[in-house]
């Protein structure tokens, strides 16, 4: 059954400083499932977050609930890269997506490849400090 995340308020408090331009990560749905929307579409690959617009769907086996393991922490920072994205382009990030996904396949995205790049540097800020 999905549930609806609630962020450990040091982390929403890092993300809200770390990411002004989210306008609060309070405004962002954080939704814990165990399929995600629209799973179907995408050939059986079995990801492991979706965003759509500011609501983020993230796989109950990919994601503590908590956020206390770096996977977990990184995936969400991968799923906000997402919802700037969104942000950016509110129309045409999904025809962006679906046709970079045909046109690149998934590892060569070049949305994903700035959504990896994010996260892997919010991370490396999040966990050094």
């Amino acid at each position: 059954m999905p549930r609806r995340l609630t962020l450990p308020p040091q982390l929403a408090a890092w993300i809200d400083q770390k990411l002004p331009q989210l306008g609060g990560v309070s405004r962002v749905k954080l939704i814990h499932c165990e399929r995600l929307p629209l799973e179907r579409l995408w050939r059986g690959q079995k990801y492991t977050g979706l965003t759509l617009w500011n609501r983020i769907y993230l796989r109950e086996s990919a994601c503590s609930p908590d956020f206390c393991d770096a996977p977990s922490v990184e995936l969400l920072f991968h799923e906000l890269a997402h919802v700037l994205q969104f942000q950016k382009y509110p129309l045409s990030m999904p025809v962006r997506y679906l046709f970079g996904f045909v046109r690149y396949g998934y590892q060569n995205l070049p949305l994903e490849i700035e959504a990896r790049e994010l996260a892997a540097r919010l991370l490396r800020e999040y966990t050094a400090q």
